[in-house]
């Protein structure tokens, strides 16, 4: 039999209003008088279910004073990177996706939806290219940064690192993070830099790997042949990362945290 609640809220879906003249009578005026856990149980039901959130990060601030602070967008194609300016029209489109996909309406229709949509997306970040929104994650989900690997290579990121330069208080909290596995993002002296940040993000626990678009092309073709080669390039190349940062810890730091490196298909 199926969850009273989930019947409720599939039926209150179906509410529109299409015609002004019938929105009074289209309204559900007895919500506030359902019993206290049947509203709980539909305020959950409405929830975004945990995902991959894709978004590009940008530096916000890079001060030995103040730190070193992120913000991050969401993109409708999640391609765009390093954005300095959006314009209106592309910035209306994101807005429409995000308020969908995040079921943000929950954060405002009254108290009781606010605290039940906190206690389950709890991480906070700086949300718009100045920093002055939020968006709130879960920590079921995977933080995609799509271009985790130009902010990896950033002399201003090594600087923050290298300084010790205080970080936002979401560094602590993600156990989840992937980025596009580029070669030049696992290889080279910049890969240095990455113990120091698993040094800072001590609940890190997963890295995944995310296939770049062209090789991903291969694998929806269905190339059978071209497939499994890029797999296992790709994973003797996550495998090795992870031993560098397991030697890292051996060599110099036996408290850091390891990630599990591997491919997210």
């Amino acid at each position: 039999m199926s969850d009273p609640a989930s019947l409720l809220a599939d039926g209150l879906s179906s509410f529109g209003f299409s015609n002004p003249d019938n929105r009074e009578q289209e309204r559900f005026t007895m919500f506030p008088e359902l019993p206290t856990e049947l509203r709980l149980k539909i305020w959950r039901h409405a929830l975004p279910n945990p995902s991959v959130i894709r978004l590009t990060a940008h530096i916000l601030v890079s001060d030995p004073a103040f730190g070193f602070y992120l913000t991050f967008f969401m993109t409708v194609d999640g391609k765009v990177t390093l954005v300095t300016h959006v314009n209106s029209f592309q910035r209306r489109r994101v807005e429409l996706n995000q308020n969908d996909q995040r079921a943000l309406p929950l954060l405002r229709a009254c108290k009781e939806s606010r605290e039940i949509y906190l206690e389950n997306f709890s991480i906070a970040l700086p949300y718009d290219l100045r920093g002055t929104g939020t968006l709130y994650i879960s920590k079921k989900e995977i933080l995609h940064l799509s271009n985790f690997s130009d902010l990896i290579h950033h002399r201003l990121f090594h600087r923050a690192l290298d300084r010790d330069d205080r970080l936002q208080t979401w560094y602590f909290t993600p156990s989840l993070l992937s980025s596009t596995s580029e070669a030049k993002f696992f290889q080279g002296k910049d890969w240095d830099y990455m113990p120091l940040l698993c040094q800072r993000m001590p609940n890190l626990k997963e890295l995944k790997g995310v296939m770049w678009d062209r090789f991903q092309d291969v694998i929806d073709n269905g190339n059978a042949e071209g497939t499994n080669t890029i797999k296992n390039a790709m994973n003797a190349q996550l495998r090795n990362a992870e031993l560098e940062l397991s030697r890292y810890r051996d060599e110099h730091d036996e408290t850091l945290v390891v990630p599990e490196i591997a491919l997210m298909i």
